[in-house]
Formats: C-alpha cells, sequence, structure tokens
C-alpha cells in the first residue's frame, strides 16, 4: 500500500542522507483506507497507527524529528470518512502523549467540501494553499525558518 512506499523513502533515502536532516515531515495511508468496510475500520485504523509509530520510531533512533502531517481526505463512503477521522483523532492523542510534534490541516480545516479535491484523496490547488499555511506556521513557529 501507500505506506509502504513512505515507509522505504524514508528509510532508505531520507534517513541515509549525510548529513541527517534535522526533520522530517510525513502523511500517508489514505490509499490503505479506500474500500474499508465497516467491520474493518478498527483493524485498519490501528495497523495505520502501528505504521505511523514505527516512522516515528525509526526518525528518533537517528536523531531526526518526526513529524506527521495530519491531512483532510474527501473519502468516497462514509466507512472511509469515519476512518480517516479515527485515524487523525488516535494520531493525534499518540503524538500528544509522546511528545511528537505534528502539523494539524485537519484541525484547522476539516475541508469537507469535495471541492477541496480532485478526487477523494487528492487536493485542489485552494488545498494546497491551507496545507502551505499550515506547514509554513508550523515551520516558522518551531524555528525551522
Amino acid at each position: 500500500g501507500q505506506y509502504s512506499s513512505i515507509y522505504n523513502v524514508i528509510k532508505n533515502r531520507i534517513l541515509t542522507l549525510d548529513p541527517l536532516p534535522d526533520m522530517v515531515m510525513f502523511d500517508g495511508g489514505c490509499n490503505d483506507l479506500y474500500g474499508v468496510s465497516s467491520s474493518d475500520i478498527n483493524s485498519k485504523v490501528s495497523q495505520m497507527i502501528a505504521y505511523y509509530k514505527s516512522l516515528i520510531s525509526m526518525c528518533r533512533a537517528k536523531g531526526v524529528e518526526p513529524v506527521p502531517l495530519l491531512l483532510p481526505s474527501y473519502g468516497s463512503s462514509d466507512n472511509q470518512r469515519t476512518a480517516y477521522r479515527q485515524m487523525h483523532n488516535k494520531l493525534r492523542s499518540y503524538c500528544n502523549s509522546n511528545g511528537v510534534k505534528y502539523v494539524d490541516v485537519y484541525a484547522k480545516d476539516p475541508m469537507t467540501s469535495k471541492s477541496y479535491f480532485v478526487d477523494d484523496y487528492h487536493h485542489t490547488p485552494a488545498a494546497h494553499r491551507i496545507i502551505a499555511d499550515c506547514v509554513k506556521e508550523f515551520l516558522q513557529t518551531n524555528g525551522y525558518v
């Protein structure tokens, strides 16, 4: 799924750089929730949270600050939207409990209108502007720029 490609890029391309970056910002998993059934929501969300935890641990083990992005996704079904909300809530809770900084675009603007998306996952230029503003604010607030 989408997660495995993100994991491999971070593990094999970013965390092998010399020098290592101070921080890695990442998102992912929305495609892995595509077509989730109501009976599978909890297990799929738990799987995604486990993936995020492993990315966070891998970054921290290298001395690189992990920064998950909580990005809105539209989803083509109520099950998908429920799964996205649960994933965001659980990831937000995990990050808060474990001192992990994150960019919560979802909290700033949940982008519930289809007009923010070209399909179920991919954002329009207007949505990208909101995401960019959130990332910029994070970078400024945390002394990266």
